[in-house]
């Protein structure tokens, strides 16, 4: 959920406005890796997204953040990825 926070804030600052974004948990160690994701935006966009987050040992604090947005998912596409 950290890591879910950090990325809407990003989103956010990039002028982008999600109202869904994935929540991708961390399995083991403190690095969570999400190379192709996707958030969506006003109900009626899916974006690609791709972020690295890096939590402090306790899971209490993000060290570092990376993300990439990429295109917009065409509406045909979203069943087959699993999307609304």
């Amino acid at each position: 959920m950290l890591c879910a926070n950090v990325l809407q804030q990003q989103l956010l600052d990039a002028s982008y406005f999600p109202d869904l974004v994935p929540n991708v948990r961390l399995k083991a160690g403190n690095i969570l890796v999400a190379p192709d994701t996707a958030f969506r935006e006003g109900r009626t966009r899916w974006y690609h997204v791709g972020f690295r987050c890096e939590v402090d040992s306790d899971a209490t604090r993000v060290l570092s953040f990376d993300f990439r947005v990429g295109p917009v998912i065409p509406q045909n596409e979203w069943a087959s990825l699993g999307l609304y």
